[in-house]
């Protein structure tokens, strides 16, 4: 889909993971780098293509944001592949930037047979977790071989950074635009209330958001097996608690089996997808983030700029500066008992959990600003465009 006559694509964003992070990634700096003169267009494929996401694109068509823009709803790498290498040639962008692994390989396979444009890749989490040494052999292997055919990493995090150096790729491809948020971004949010209402959540409830999607990076059974636990503990659970599940995923079906099987169905709640999600988290009392890995969650920036409490796994994406470790109520990723006993602190200790999350929230709102992500995307965009 394009307009009648589409000026010359200074970026071509290309994404396969189109829903969850990349998704709110790409929500926020489209516009953003439209406002600093950048022409962009957008081709997104596979089966992850969420409705949200699909009706987010078509908005930013409508208003001149994406004067080119193409979907190819279930394609597989190859198709995916195929179809980019035709738009490239078309469309003939400057730039592709590529979202997540599977554009990241569609992309660069694509630009081998059609150089130029300049190839940006943000991987969004390589997907690093302890333990995991074949994966870990097999990405070295793979973006080693592909940094060839790579202008430039843009990372999301210092976390992914060092993720990088671990699979050896060059330090000096590697360029970390940190995400952020609007600096209206707390202003833009509904108060306790409105917010609630839109969740259809008990005004007198004690609610655990949990925002994201329902895959297995996210390590959402060790918190089911956590909140168990923890019923079985001198502390319990308190009578009104409630923990809400915001997203959908291909861990759905097996998740509902967990929360049956340990008796947590009057607990826990499927919301689905949640659209204006970005816009509620101050309906939760508090929220947690128990993935295996990441590169920096929205997720985690958005609860703590809202002043919400925050469990996070101990994973270095989740602790992104040495000036959040104190606003954060960490555990030992993937130990549901530590999971357990940090949730039970952060329940009994309402003033604590208070300060840590204010404290969260003016570090935010001062560290990750979406102006100086953009700065840095920008500046490399137009590096690059000039032949640097």
């Amino acid at each position: 889909m394009t307009s009648a006559k589409i000026p010359r694509i200074d970026v071509l964003h290309v994404t396969e993971a189109a829903g969850g992070g990349v998704a709110r990634h790409l929500e926020l700096v489209l516009p953003a780098l439209a406002e600093r003169g950048l022409t962009c267009g957008l081709f997104a494929f596979g089966r992850r293509l969420e409705d949200g996401f699909h009706t987010l694109a078509m908005k930013q068509f409508a208003a001149g944001l994406l004067p080119a823009l193409a979907f190819a709803p279930g394609a597989g790498l190859l198709a995916a592949t195929l179809r980019l290498h035709a738009l490239i040639q078309r469309w003939q962008p400057r730039i592709l930037h590529l979202h997540a692994a599977r554009a990241g390989l569609a992309g660069r396979l694509a630009r081998r047979r059609n150089r130029p444009p300049a190839i940006v890749y943000s991987p969004h989490a390589f997907g690093l977790t302890p333990g995991g040494d074949g994966r870990r052999l097999a990405l070295k292997f793979g973006e080693r071989l592909l940094a060839g055919w790579t202008d430039c990493y843009a990372l999301v995090s210092h976390a992914e950074y060092d993720d990088a150096m671990l699979l050896g790729l060059p330090a000096t491809q590697c360029l970390v635009c940190e995400n952020g948020l609007p600096d209206d971004y707390a202003g833009a949010l509904l108060d306790r209330t409105e917010a609630r209402k839109r969740l259809d959540l008990p005004p007198d409830s004690v609610v655990l958001g949990v925002p994201c999607r329902l895959a297995r990076q996210k390590n959402l059974d060790c918190l089911l097996k956590a909140l168990a636990a923890l019923r079985q503990t001198p502390s319990r659970l308190p009578p009104n608690f409630r923990v809400l599940l915001c997203g959908a995923g291909p861990e759905e079906q097996s998740l509902r089996r967990l929360v049956a099987a340990e008796g947590l169905d009057a607990v826990v709640h499927f919301a689905g997808l949640v659209p204006d999600l970005p816009r509620l988290p101050r309906a939760f009392d508090l929220a947690a983030i128990p993935s295996r890995y990441e590169g920096l969650s929205y997720a985690l920036l958005e609860t703590l700029a809202a002043e919400v409490p925050l469990l996070v796994s101990d994973i270095p994406a989740n602790r992104p500066r040495p000036e959040l470790h104190e606003c954060l109520w960490p555990f030992l990723a993937g130990n549901d008992q530590d999971l357990a006993r940090q949730l039970a602190a952060v329940l009994q200790n309402h003033d604590e959990r208070r300060r840590r999350a204010k404290r969260g929230a003016a570090l935010v709102r001062k560290i990750f600003r979406l102006d100086a992500q953009i700065d840095g995307l920008t500046a490399l965009y137009r590096r690059l465009a000039d032949g640097g």
